[in-house]
């Protein structure tokens, strides 16, 4: 993932919009801007961001408007929005979570708080994107036709997906005995110290791609 986060900023207001651009750029974001929420919504489809800011009050199509199309669009719903307002009371505040928006900064804003509010969002909207991937890359490897064991580097079983269960001879309810069991347990002894060396390369060159035959040795012998 980018270490640089994107962000969209939407403002009808020439002079919001240059100084809000100054300031997140300056800041270190890659700042991509919009003059209204159609255009917001156009270029929220070209980038992607990982953020947006949006003004509330604008032509065409308010803050609230496009808050609705972006949560309807299955690519883009999980974007949060920021929506910068000057309105005051609850029933605007309520009209916007009911919108779809993830938090609010009044204007007129102070610079410092609008960074650290920015700054908060991002890194949660990363933190989600990371578990999310990570759910997905589990998923991957439980479904997978091929045995896939995560090894420590000392040799230590971590994890084993289905498959693998099944060729050491252990159903899904067993993964718990793999917990202190080495690597070499599961394998015939003549060829654990091959695998043990394989595994020492692989910790060398972790980008390289190792090929090793061995026999498995299962838990019923």
């Amino acid at each position: 993932m980018n270490t640089k986060a994107r962000l969209l900023i939407v403002d009808d207001d020439p002079d919001v919009l240059t100084m809000l651009r100054e300031l997140l750029a300056g800041d270190g974001y890659e700042v991509v801007s919009a003059v209204n929420g159609r255009d917001g919504l156009h270029k929220a489809t070209e980038v992607n961001p990982d953020v947006i800011l949006s003004d509330v009050i604008m032509p065409e199509m308010n803050g609230f408007e496009l808050c609705r199309r972006l949560r309807d669009d299955p690519l883009l719903a999980e974007v949060p929005i920021i929506l910068l307002t000057g309105l005051a009371n609850s029933e605007d505040y309520v009209a916007g979570l009911r919108a779809g928006a993830d938090d609010f900064i009044s204007k007129p804003f102070e610079r410092v708080k609008l960074l650290a509010r920015v700054g908060a969002v991002v890194r949660l909207n990363r933190y989600r994107r990371l578990v999310e991937e990570r759910a997905r890359f589990e998923r991957l490897i439980e479904l997978s036709p091929d045995g896939i064991l995560m090894v420590a580097p000392d040799g230590a079983l971590e994890m084993a997906n289905l498959a693998a269960l099944r060729m050491l001879r252990l159903s899904r309810g067993q993964n718990g005995l793999l917990q202190g069991k080495n690597l070499g347990d599961y394998v015939l002894s003549a060829h654990v110290g091959d695998l043990m060396g394989l595994l020492g390369k692989a910790i060398a060159a972790p980008e390289a791609i190792f090929r090793q035959e061995a026999i498995l040795a299962g838990a019923d012998g």
